[in-house]
């Protein structure tokens, strides 16, 4: 994770878990962290629906010039990027792991501004994620931030880590706009090779990450 925000949300999501696999949503108090809510959003998951927006930070409700609860998480992406973040929504929510993508917003007038998202997953008291905390923030402020919305976003990387488990990847891509169903998910989710670091169509796969419970 290269911003501030996202190191911190993770860091605090980390230390709310207590040695569990994931923290409850209880767990999570706004007090702690009212200097990254402007940032932060939780989705809700439940595996018989899309994931969607329950609360949307204002910095990010900015960037797309519109109020995002109730919407869509992967409407948000580029059609061809929508089934790798659609997959990996689903990795989180089984194997309870945690995911950074960068991203590239685009406007309608070709503009551009790139940034980080972190997904961390949270459950409802019991034992299956039904929700997931995450922040999306940008690298830097364009002039027309506020002005023109985001009206594409277009994934860049992406990682899938164990919760304490950052600097271990289990797969990183530095070209992530595709990923074929075979590429992320084995057995429902994360490969897990024997090799310290070999090539999976156009990914990267690592030796490291935590394994499901």
């Amino acid at each position: 994770m290269k911003h501030r925000t996202t190191r911190s949300l993770y860091e605090y999501w980390r230390n709310r878990r207590q040695g569990r696999p994931a923290p409850s949503r209880a767990d999570i108090e706004p007090s702690d962290i009212h200097g990254l809510l402007s940032d932060t959003f939780v989705l809700e998951c439940d595996i018989s629906q899309p994931a969607q927006f329950r609360l949307a930070g204002t910095r990010i409700c900015v960037l797309f010039n519109r109020e995002l609860r109730g919407a869509d998480f992967t409407g948000l992406w580029r059609q061809q990027s929508r089934e790798t973040v659609a997959s990996a929504l689903d990795t989180i929510r089984r194997q309870k792991q945690c995911c950074v993508l960068g991203w590239r917003g685009h406007t309608a007038r070709a503009n551009h501004v790139s940034g980080e998202l972190v997904l961390l997953p949270l459950t409802m008291g019991g034992p299956q994620i039904t929700r997931m905390l995450g922040a999306m923030v940008t690298y830097d402020l364009p002039f027309w931030l506020g002005s023109e919305p985001i009206v594409d976003v277009e994934l860049r990387s992406i990682r899938i880590f164990g919760p304490d488990d950052f600097e271990t990847p289990v797969f990183k891509s530095s070209a992530a706009t595709r990923l074929k169903n075979d590429a992320l998910a084995i057995h429902g989710g994360i490969e897990q090779p024997r090799l310290p670091v070999r090539r999976v169509a156009h990914l990267d796969v690592y030796e490291g990450g935590r394994k499901a419970d």
